[in-house]
């Protein structure tokens, strides 16, 4: 008598299979296999890759998009975003103020502390772990940012390309992931209290003491530059009634 067999043979379901397949891809981009800006692979290609139908390969691009990872354009394909670690960011757009539009200080007062002290371990990371060709980029975009002295929208754009490779000169990936979110709730943040630009002697000092701890790969010099930093920004800050007493106590901890 033939023998039967009674086993049963197990098929993914489009759920399990397009949550592995997105989680190999995010790990694919956390590993800047695939860096910001790149099209992923088509839908054609990655079923092929990973031995699915392209309706699986669909569902995993949606669930790399809901994370944030990647951003999808109708005919022409899935790009990779800068990665991001807090998905709710755009909620500190209704946090930051109540109800009747006025700034909710006790809010704005934790982002501000977490912010500050992120700035402190960034400055310290960067001069421990910062390449010759990070120091050498920082140099040249300082000294391209004090050539557009009286160009406040040029300065303001090499200002935030000067954070970004201080970032990059940490070699460390968690930071870049927290910087893309904090960069977005610093922009609501400055809107919000108006605050007042330091003169463009202050910020000169500033960068150049920062560059001279990289140089010397000095932690507690960067960190003591951007402290100083903080406190002139204070005193710029303290005569806006909004901002009166915010950052008191705060920065320095």
């Amino acid at each position: 008598m033939a023998h039967k067999m009674s086993e049963k043979r197990s098929i993914p379901s489009v759920q399990t299979s397009s949550e592995e397949i997105a989680e190999k891809l995010t790990r694919r981009i956390f590993q800047q296999e695939f860096s910001t800006g790149m099209k992923l692979p088509s839908e054609r290609e990655l079923a092929a890759q990973f031995g699915v139908a392209r309706n699986v390969v669909r569902e995993a691009i949606k669930r790399l998009e809901a994370i944030g990872a990647v951003r999808s354009w109708r005919g022409s394909g899935a790009y990779v975003q800068d990665i991001e670690f807090i998905r709710g960011v755009d909620l500190f757009d209704t946090l930051i103020t109540h109800e009747d539009g006025s700034v909710n200080l006790d809010f704005l007062r934790e982002v501000i502390e977490f912010s500050g002290n992120f700035t402190r371990f960034v400055v310290r990371s960067a001069a421990l772990h910062r390449s010759t060709e990070d120091l050498e980029t920082l140099q040249r975009l300082v000294e391209t940012w004090q050539g557009h002295r009286d160009n406040a929208a040029e300065q303001k754009d090499l200002s935030n390309e000067i954070n970004r490779q201080f970032i990059k000169a940490t070699h460390n990936r968690v930071c870049v992931g927290l910087f893309n979110t904090l960069e977005r709730i610093s922009e609501k943040l400055f809107s919000l209290v108006e605050a007042t630009v330091l003169d463009f002697e202050q910020k000169q000092k500033a960068y150049h003491h920062l560059l001279e701890a990289l140089e010397e790969r000095d932690p507690m010099m960067a960190e003591a530059a951007v402290v100083r930093y903080l406190r002139a920004l204070e005193e710029h800050l303290a005569s806006n009634a909004v901002t009166r007493g915010l950052f008191s106590g705060i920065l320095y901890a």
